[in-house]
């Protein structure tokens, strides 16, 4: 059974959110992460950055934009969350 490409991407953001997500939340239950509203405006930035690319770049593949609405949340915090473990 041949996959299609898009599955493979969306199966590897997946794997990407295992990885990543309970460190997100052990970081932030645990009052460890230090500077959680600039996560938060800075995902709200970039999260309307990625909304309007397609307007802007009308060529812009839209299997690379729907792969980049879905990690990118997971993608900042995960340095958020790596930033703030190392400080530890």
């Amino acid at each position: 059974m041949e996959y299609n490409e898009l599955l493979i991407k969306v199966s590897l953001t997946s794997l990407l959110f295992m990885l990543i997500q309970p460190l997100v939340f052990i970081m932030i239950y645990n009052n460890k992460m230090a500077n959680l509203k600039t996560l938060n405006v800075l995902q709200y930035i970039a999260i309307t950055i990625v909304y309007v690319v397609p307007y802007f770049f009308s060529n812009f593949n839209e299997e690379y934009w729907l792969l980049l609405v879905m990690t990118i949340f997971i993608v900042i915090q995960g340095l958020f969350s790596i930033q703030n473990y190392k400080r530890i």
